[in-house]
């Protein structure tokens, strides 16, 4: 079902042309909160020139529709819609099935959401387009995102993408390798140190384990039993750009930067 009449320009604030952080992006022109009893809720609206973002979080654990993103159009100048809990008859739920998370921040007409949770050492995010109402692209990321308003059409992103392979670069590095350079489109060198991030893992997770307990030896233990890390998946992060997120399929390429590397939770 296509979203009802999400055709609206979103507002130019801010970053124009120069570069801004993830907690830079456009400013909304209000921004209310109310506390809903029945059913208890938080309700969370940002309100742009055009457009309203609403945000529903659930107080009651495992409540249904627990958390709900929307965008509502603002189609004549002297309409502001309300701040509540109900869908207004304008209003566009995002799906919640292929959404990251919360709302986070807006550039041009790109709506970000993102994960409340690290998975693996990264965030999930989604970009939605607010003039279609259609997802354009989502990934895994390692960090901030830093974005540049080319013009009212385009949005460059970068970010470090955090790339889950299904191979170990530890126990299995000559094969592996080749087949995460045909997913990334990493060069040949440098290659990532896996060693040294597999025991820095190792030893963060036994630094963990151990806290508050006597044995000298705790850590030690703790990093042998996990000796059959070495062969979980590696996640390779690494700065990527997206020249244009107005592509037909944004695609994120590698640029130069650092390489990191752990291993698969």
């Amino acid at each position: 079902m296509r979203p009802p009449r999400l055709v609206f320009l979103f507002a130019l604030l801010g970053c124009f042309i120069l570069p801004c952080r993830a907690d830079s992006f456009d400013t909304p022109l209000d921004q209310q909160e109310i506390q809903n009893k029945k059913p208890k809720a938080t309700v969370s609206c940002s309100y742009f020139d055009q457009f309203m973002i609403k945000q529903v979080d659930a107080h009651a654990k495992g409540a249904k529709g627990g958390k709900r993103l929307s965008v509502t159009p603002l189609l004549k100048e002297t309409f502001k819609p309300l701040c509540r809990y109900e869908t207004g008859p304008s209003e566009a739920v995002i799906n919640a099935s292929e959404a990251a998370g919360h709302f986070k921040g807006v550039v041009g007409h790109y709506v970000f959401l993102d994960a409340a949770n690290n998975v693996n050492g990264a965030t999930r995010f989604t970009v939605y387009d607010a003039l279609t109402g259609a997802k354009v692209f989502d990934d895994l990321a390692e960090g901030d995102f830093e974005t540049t308003k080319i013009s009212s059409e385009s949005v460059r992103l970068r970010y470090r993408r955090a790339y889950v392979s299904a191979c170990s670069m530890v126990t299995d590095r000559e094969s592996c390798w080749p087949q995460i350079r045909k997913a990334t489109f990493l060069p040949e060198h440098p290659r990532p140190k896996c060693i040294t991030g597999y025991q820095t893992a190792k030893q963060n997770l036994a630094q963990n384990r151990c806290e508050g307990k006597a044995d000298p030896r705790c850590a030690q233990k703790e990093i042998n039993r996990l000796s059959d890390w070495d062969k979980s998946a590696s996640i390779i992060s690494y700065p990527v750009e997206i020249s244009d997120l107005s592509a037909l399929e944004p695609t994120p390429h590698p640029i130069d930067g650092p390489l990191s590397c752990w291993p698969v939770d």
